[in-house]
């Protein structure tokens, strides 16, 4: 399993279309997997990236967009991969 942690999280957009710059988490493999969300603005927003995010495979793919019209901080995001236990055996 990916875990994405949030520790710095400012790009442009503000209010639920993320237009100009945004991230967006797939969980799995490129874009096939499903689209866990897109993420803009920064921490006061709504649309902002989560503090944690977790994925269900041994995949995450992440997209950042941007355009040319406004510079903000961007982000730190830290990915670490868990072992999943169950009995005896591992699962990776």
């Amino acid at each position: 399993m990916i875990q994405l942690e949030r520790h710095e999280f400012d790009v442009e957009g503000i209010g639920s279309r993320c237009a100009g710059d945004y991230l967006e988490v797939y969980d799995g493999e490129y874009k096939a997997g499903p689209l866990i969300g897109r993420y803009c603005g920064n921490e006061a927003y709504e649309t902002a990236l989560p503090p944690t995010i977790k994925g269900t495979t041994d995949m995450m793919n992440i997209v950042f967009v941007s355009d040319e019209t406004y510079n903000e901080d961007g982000f730190y995001i830290l990915a670490t991969a868990h072992h999943v236990y169950s009995g005896n055996t591992m699962y990776d």
